[in-house]
């Protein structure tokens, strides 16, 4: 997807504050404030993370992350206001070092 539309919301979190795992998902928003039909990640600590949504305990995999993130563009995503994003690992080393930054896009 071509960079356009309005950032609605950032999210930034560097690994030194808590690492990323496989087992627990991160809580990115509680509530979204806007609709997000796409997504922009820059993700530096070098492992496959994935995006999700859902209430805790039935987290739904939105999309898989490779290391580094997309590449500058905006992914579609289809999220809706009010719903809870949140991220772990998929690799078997955890991110403990970098930095992730996802803006969401209407």
């Amino acid at each position: 997807m071509k960079k356009q539309g309005v950032c609605v919301q950032t999210y930034r979190r560097a690994y030194s504050t808590g690492s990323v795992d496989t087992s627990t998902w991160l809580e990115i928003d509680s509530s979204l404030n806007a609709n997000a039909s796409g997504v922009e990640i820059f993700d530096s600590c070098g492992q496959v993370m994935e995006l999700g949504y859902g209430a805790s305990s039935a987290e739904q995999r939105l999309m898989l992350v490779k290391p580094g993130g997309t590449d500058g563009h905006i992914v579609p995503a289809g999220l809706h206001a009010g719903m809870r994003v949140c991220y772990r690992g998929v690799s078997a080393a955890s991110g403990t070092d970098g930095e992730l930054v996802i803006n969401f896009y209407k």
